[in-house]
């Protein structure tokens, strides 16, 4: 491990101020699970460390007046899991519980899972599949990116090196909308070898008005199925052909190599099952809702 300068700021403009200084190369610490690794093996040789832990402006959940629901960057997994959330927002709680172990989830956080935008974690395809923004400061002033934006194709993010994330934003948890995420991994503990996140509005008699289909974990960033999700809309769930979905969705988003991958060709009969299984659980979570309203 090479020797930096450790900074540990407790306001966010001190914060930007040390993103911003000129000259040399500043990480930041969020939970410190990639970091600290990166810095033991030597692939990361920063010359300032800056922690985020003490900024309380980085952290928290809360709704605002609309109903969009405020996550900051700075909150760990373990109090996202705790949080009592509304709706489809539960979701959101529920993956969280459900990553890593109790000891990851307790110092490891959302927005530093999103900025290390390793395509087999949660975040990048709950973000993407849910709709999610991210504001993005920086002592110029700030932009909101969609995340579908901020993940880029060929790996990483948009941050810009002296931007922060402060903030994730959810839309809000609408009575008809419902939010799912299925995944696989071989121990509990591991990334995931496959994700599907499912989002579905669903009108008064159960008919889709609007679906989104993303899938983590078969490129270096969540991929998107706008056709077999256009297939969705206007239809109820029993008309659903779930196994001509879930293959439209493998041949959608699983690059055509799999021929010759093993790899890709596990990966696009998980997509299948799991394709299938988060639109199930999102159409039957979505008609309980619209049920109870």
């Amino acid at each position: 491990m090479r020797a930096f300068s450790y900074h540990q700021p407790s306001q966010l403009g001190e914060l930007l101020n040390l993103i911003g200084e000129p000259g040399g190369q500043t990480r930041l610490l969020a939970g410190g699970q990639s970091l600290n690794m990166a810095l033991k093996d030597r692939s990361a040789a920063p010359s300032r460390v800056v922690s985020v832990r003490g900024v309380a402006e980085l952290r928290g959940i809360r709704y605002a007046a609309d109903g969009t629901l405020l996550v900051g960057a700075a909150t760990t997994y373990a109090e996202l899991a705790a949080a009592r959330l509304q709706g489809w927002h539960a979701e959101l709680a529920a993956a969280a519980g459900n990553l890593a172990d109790r000891s990851v989830r307790n110092i490891a956080t959302i927005g530093g899972a999103a900025c290390q935008a390793e395509p087999r974690y949660d975040v990048p395809a709950l973000l993407v599949g849910a709709g999610a923004a991210l504001r993005l400061v920086c002592q110029s002033g700030e932009r909101l990116v969609p995340a579908s934006a901020f993940f880029q194709a060929a790996g990483g993010t948009c941050l810009r090196p002296s931007e922060l994330l402060t903030t994730i934003l959810f839309p809000p948890a609408s009575p008809d909308v419902n939010v799912a995420l299925e995944k696989f991994r071989y121990r509990s503990c591991e990334a995931a070898i496959l994700i599907v996140v499912c989002a579905l509005s669903l009108d008064a008699v159960g008919v889709a008005m609007s679906a989104r289909l993303a899938i983590g974990a078969v490129a270096k960033a969540p991929l998107l199925a706008p056709l077999a999700a256009a297939s969705i809309i206007g239809r109820r769930r029993s008309e659903v052909p779930l196994a001509a979905l879930a293959c439209q969705v493998s041949d959608e988003v699983v690059p055509v190599q799999r021929q010759v991958n093993r790899q890709l060709q596990y990966q696009a009969e998980l997509v299948k099952g799991l394709t299938a299984k988060a639109v199930e659980r999102a159409f039957r979570q979505s008609e309980g809702a619209a049920h109870h309203a």
